[in-house]
Order: C-alpha cells, then structure tokens, then sequence
C-alpha cells in the first residue's frame, strides 16, 4: 500500500513558548499530508478477551471478507489501526457493523 512520506519543509512547524504552555502550529500541508494518510483507516478496540494479533487479522479476513488488502498495527492497550486499500472494503466495514469477533 504505497503511502506518501510526509516531509516536513521549513516552516511547516512552528512553536511558541512565549506564554504559560507552548503552542505548536502545524502548517494546512502537513494537516492535508496527514488527512491523505488516514484516509480508508479505522480504528478498532477489542472488547472483552484478549486476542493475538495473528489471530485476530485471520478473524478479520474471515469476517469482512475484503476485495483488497488491509495493513493492521497495534496501537496497543487493545486498539488496533486498520488501514484499507480498497474504498469498497472500508464503507462496508464501517456501515454493516457492529461487528462481533470470538463472541465480543
């Protein structure tokens, strides 16, 4: 899944630490670079039992049944970012949940 580095240009960040906390403004760019890399993502939190994550991205294959591929990253404390190739695939996922895996 090819993504876009973000390269941050001078300029693109700037930081104030003139008052009680630092203020750091991020430029329109670096908000659009990082919007283009969320596209088609969820997150997901696995409620009740623990689940590995070799297990859990077969149950996921086997439950949405993607078209294309999908990249999983734990986020750790039981969240999971799932990042999708393929639109279909993540308007399906989005809108014919809840979705239940191993009973939670």
């Amino acid at each position: 899944m090819p993504e876009k580095e973000i390269v941050i240009q001078e300029g693109d960040v700037t930081m104030d630490i003139s008052g009680d906390y630092p203020k750091i403004a991020i430029s329109n760019r670096i908000h659009d670079l990082i919007d283009q890399n969320l596209k088609q993502v969820i997150i997901i939190r696995l409620l009740g039992k623990k689940i590995g994550y070799k297990a859990l991205k077969n149950r996921i294959y086997a439950l949405w049944k993607p078209i294309g591929n999908f990249n999983l990253i734990d986020l750790d404390n039981d969240y999971f970012l799932v990042k999708f190739e393929n639109l279909e695939d993540y308007s399906r996922v989005l809108t014919d949940g809840p979705w239940m895996i191993y009973g939670s």
